[in-house]
Protein backbone atom coordinates (compact mmCIF):
# COMPACT_ATOMS: atom_id res chain seq x y z
CA UNK A 1 0.00 0.00 0.00
CA UNK A 2 1.30 3.45 -0.96
CA UNK A 3 0.84 6.13 1.67
CA UNK A 4 0.99 9.84 0.89
CA UNK A 5 0.49 12.69 3.30
CA UNK A 6 -1.86 15.50 2.26
CA UNK A 7 -1.78 18.69 4.35
CA UNK A 8 -3.87 21.84 4.05
CA UNK A 9 -3.04 25.03 5.93
CA UNK A 10 -4.25 28.64 6.06
CA UNK A 11 -1.23 30.99 6.28
CA UNK A 12 -3.32 34.01 7.39
CA UNK A 13 -2.12 36.80 5.10
CA UNK A 14 0.79 34.71 3.85
CA UNK A 15 2.36 34.44 7.31
CA UNK A 16 3.30 38.12 7.28
CA UNK A 17 2.13 40.93 9.56
CA UNK A 18 0.48 44.13 8.34
CA UNK A 19 -2.05 42.33 6.10
CA UNK A 20 0.71 40.46 4.27
CA UNK A 21 3.24 43.25 3.72
CA UNK A 22 5.04 43.22 7.08
CA UNK A 23 7.55 41.04 8.88
CA UNK A 24 7.42 37.28 8.34
CA UNK A 25 7.90 36.09 11.93
CA UNK A 26 4.66 34.06 11.79
CA UNK A 27 5.78 32.61 8.40
CA UNK A 28 9.01 31.34 10.01
CA UNK A 29 6.98 29.46 12.63
CA UNK A 30 4.63 28.13 9.97
CA UNK A 31 7.56 26.75 7.95
CA UNK A 32 8.90 24.92 11.00
CA UNK A 33 5.44 23.52 11.78
CA UNK A 34 4.85 22.38 8.19
CA UNK A 35 8.30 20.76 7.97
CA UNK A 36 7.23 18.47 10.80
CA UNK A 37 4.18 17.36 8.82
CA UNK A 38 6.35 15.88 6.00
CA UNK A 39 3.70 16.54 3.34
CA UNK A 40 3.65 14.97 -0.11
CA UNK A 41 0.84 17.32 -1.13
CA UNK A 42 0.57 20.70 0.61
CA UNK A 43 -2.35 23.04 -0.10
CA UNK A 44 -1.91 26.56 1.30
CA UNK A 45 -4.57 29.27 1.51
CA UNK A 46 -4.35 33.05 1.91
CA UNK A 47 -0.92 33.31 0.30
CA UNK A 48 -1.30 37.07 0.12
CA UNK A 49 1.38 38.87 -1.93
CA UNK A 50 3.17 35.58 -2.73
CA UNK A 51 2.84 36.57 -6.39
CA UNK A 52 5.21 39.55 -6.03
CA UNK A 53 8.78 39.51 -7.30
CA UNK A 54 8.30 36.46 -9.51
CA UNK A 55 6.43 34.43 -6.84
CA UNK A 56 9.39 34.88 -4.49
CA UNK A 57 7.62 33.98 -1.21
CA UNK A 58 6.15 30.88 -2.80
CA UNK A 59 9.56 29.64 -3.92
CA UNK A 60 11.21 30.59 -0.62
CA UNK A 61 8.58 28.53 1.17
CA UNK A 62 8.88 25.57 -1.23
CA UNK A 63 12.66 25.57 -0.88
CA UNK A 64 12.52 25.90 2.91
CA UNK A 65 10.17 22.89 3.04
CA UNK A 66 12.18 20.85 0.52
CA UNK A 67 9.19 20.50 -1.83
CA UNK A 68 9.74 19.40 -5.43
CA UNK A 69 7.30 21.80 -7.15
CA UNK A 70 4.92 24.65 -6.42
CA UNK A 71 1.96 26.22 -8.24
CA UNK A 72 0.36 29.56 -7.33
CA UNK A 73 -3.35 29.89 -8.15
CA UNK A 74 -4.02 33.62 -8.60
CA UNK A 75 -7.11 34.96 -6.83
CA UNK A 76 -9.39 37.81 -7.79
CA UNK A 77 -9.23 40.91 -5.59
CA UNK A 78 -11.66 40.81 -2.65
CA UNK A 79 -13.75 43.77 -1.49
CA UNK A 80 -10.82 44.72 0.76
CA UNK A 81 -8.57 44.58 -2.33
CA UNK A 82 -6.61 41.63 -0.95
CA UNK A 83 -5.71 38.71 -3.20
CA UNK A 84 -5.95 35.51 -1.20
CA UNK A 85 -3.99 33.25 -3.54
CA UNK A 86 -3.74 29.49 -3.03
CA UNK A 87 -0.58 27.45 -3.46
CA UNK A 88 -0.21 23.74 -4.10
CA UNK A 89 3.20 22.24 -3.35
CA UNK A 90 4.21 18.68 -4.17
CA UNK A 91 7.07 16.59 -2.87
CA UNK A 92 9.45 15.01 -5.36
CA UNK A 93 7.52 11.71 -4.85
CA UNK A 94 4.49 13.16 -6.67
CA UNK A 95 4.46 13.98 -10.40
CA UNK A 96 2.26 16.69 -11.94
CA UNK A 97 0.06 15.73 -14.90
CA UNK A 98 -1.91 19.00 -15.02
CA UNK A 99 -2.75 21.95 -12.80
CA UNK A 100 -4.90 25.05 -12.84
CA UNK A 101 -7.28 27.24 -10.89
CA UNK A 102 -10.96 28.10 -10.65
CA UNK A 103 -11.35 31.82 -9.94
CA UNK A 104 -14.88 32.60 -11.06
CA UNK A 105 -17.10 30.93 -8.49
CA UNK A 106 -15.20 31.39 -5.21
CA UNK A 107 -14.41 34.25 -2.84
CA UNK A 108 -10.80 33.11 -2.72
CA UNK A 109 -9.41 30.80 -5.41
CA UNK A 110 -9.45 27.04 -5.76
CA UNK A 111 -6.22 25.61 -7.14
CA UNK A 112 -6.21 22.04 -8.41
CA UNK A 113 -3.63 19.51 -9.52
CA UNK A 114 -3.88 16.15 -11.26
CA UNK A 115 -0.99 14.02 -10.10
CA UNK A 116 0.65 10.63 -10.44
CA UNK A 117 1.24 8.97 -7.08
CA UNK A 118 4.16 6.69 -6.28
CA UNK A 119 3.26 3.02 -6.69
CA UNK A 120 -0.13 3.76 -8.27
CA UNK A 121 -0.48 2.96 -11.98
CA UNK A 122 -2.45 4.84 -14.59
CA UNK A 123 -3.70 8.41 -14.59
Amino acid sequence: MTVIRVVTFNTFFGGHDDFGLGAGKRWEGQVEFLKGMHPDVLALQECTFWDLLGNRWMYETANALGMGSAFLAYANATTGMHRFHSVIMLSSRVQVVAQGAERDRYHHVMGWAQVLLPGVGGR
